[in-house]
């Protein structure tokens, strides 16, 4: 079985955008911050084998806290985007009102994200685990 490579949601979340219809570009919203929070998770669970983040209740939240509370800078970095994508994705999927459309930035945060992931995946024989 092959491990699901959480960034191709970027990919799609593209191909979302590609409409204006508020509908789309909720859902890209979303793919963006699933491909990130997937992403940073499947970093805990295969890189650094801290399996208590395979599934469990609140793993949104964990993450974001393990990420947060990280003694290394270079895992630090990751939380306030990841944060800001997660705060954006939960007004685009429940809330009536849009608060942020501006798909450019949530762009940016994902990516960044997953840039940051695949420095750590490069080296992570920097973190005394």
């Amino acid at each position: 079985m092959t491990i699901f490579e959480w960034e191709q949601l970027i990919d799609v979340a593209d191909n979302l955008c590609q409409h204006d219809e508020e509908s789309f570009i909720r859902s890209a919203i979303s793919r963006y911050y699933y491909a990130a929070f997937g992403t940073s998770r499947q970093y805990l669970t295969e890189t650094l084998k801290e399996l208590e983040f395979i599934k469990g209740d609140n793993i949104h939240s964990r993450v974001l806290k393990r990420f947060e509370r990280s003694l290394f800078d270079e895992e630090q970095i990751i939380y306030p985007p990841l944060a800001r994508l997660k705060n954006l994705r939960v007004n685009a999927d429940y809330d009536k009102r849009l608060r942020n459309n501006n798909i450019d930035f949530i762009k940016k945060e994902a990516v960044f994200i997953l840039e940051k992931i695949h420095e750590l995946n490069e080296n992570p024989s920097h973190f005394p685990y």
